[in-house]
């Protein structure tokens, strides 16, 4: 036989009720805060966006309305990843899986 603890965990949701995951959804969404937390998903996994290469080369991965800005560590690397700011945009976006880079700057 069931205890109430037990049968309380396993009983149906009401209509007007939310999941844990459902209400931080929610309060993500309503606060402007998935944004941000999408940003700094990239920022962490820089590595897993654009590659050791490249990662190894960044000193830093600034975000600002849009727009990417990556420093680098040597001169060689800013003017070779000139080329590839469309790419390196398009990856972030893919790995975001929305539009969250509008832009890529090379510092």
């Amino acid at each position: 036989m069931k205890t109430t603890a037990e049968s309380q965990r396993f009983r149906r949701k009401k209509s007007n009720e939310l999941s844990l995951g459902e209400a931080i959804d929610i309060f993500l969404d309503q606060s402007g805060l998935r944004g941000l937390l999408l940003i700094h998903r990239i920022q962490a996994e820089w590595v897993s966006v654009v590659g050791e290469m490249v990662a190894g080369a960044t000193l830093r991965v600034e975000h600002r309305n849009g727009i990417f800005i990556i420093h680098l560590k040597s001169p060689n690397w800013k003017n070779e990843l000139m080329y590839h700011r469309t790419a390196i945009k398009d990856r972030i976006n893919e790995y975001a899986g929305e539009t969250v880079c509008t832009d890529v700057w090379i510092a």
